[in-house]
């Protein structure tokens, strides 16, 4: 949530309030969060192998989380104002 009106510092304020995020494509990693102390988005450890010209994973994945819990931020001022993920794609016509 970096606002309207993107800048260094309130793109750091947004990346630094990442709370319980749920990666789609990294589930396997778990939630992810961060704080201003903590820039580390993934905090697990998975151990490969090499098998058959492939890499596989073996023995269970190890956390170690360092931002145990967090706070939802609350949204800047002109946050109900920007256009939400998708928005753009509503008045697209598919190319034949």
């Amino acid at each position: 949530m970096a606002g309207p009106d993107l800048t260094r510092q309130s793109f750091l304020d947004a990346a630094e309030s990442v709370c319980d995020w749920e990666c789609s494509t990294c589930s396997y990693y778990g939630n992810v969060n961060m704080s201003p102390t903590d820039h580390r988005p993934v905090e697990v450890l998975i151990f490969t192998k090499e098998t058959n010209g492939k890499w596989v994973p073996f023995g269970d994945p190890i956390g170690y989380e360092s931002t145990k819990s967090c706070t939802e931020p609350t949204p800047p001022a002109g946050y109900d104002q920007q256009p939400q993920i998708g928005d753009a794609l509503k008045d697209v016509t598919p190319s034949p």
